[in-house]
């Protein structure tokens, strides 16, 4: 299997695994946007983002709907 192909499965099944959990929103996404909140910056970058769920999550929040926001992952 080509590595294109095996990252488009694989991010199909990891929203799935551990019944779900690699999909969820918790506590720590609403303290971080708490602690983001106080910052004024103009630029978001999150290192080790995996498939981007926290990217997902925090640009759809009013204060980095506007920012320009980054993942990175291998």
């Amino acid at each position: 299997m080509n590595k294109k192909k095996y990252w488009e499965l694989r991010a199909i099944n990891f929203s799935r695994e551990l019944n779900g959990h690699q999909s969820k929103i918790f506590e720590q996404h609403y303290w971080i946007l708490k602690k983001i909140k106080r910052l004024n910056f103009n630029n978001f970058l999150e290192i080790g983002c995996g498939f981007g769920r926290n990217i997902e999550f925090f640009t759809k929040q009013e204060v980095l709907k506007n920012k320009k926001n980054f993942g990175f992952d291998f």
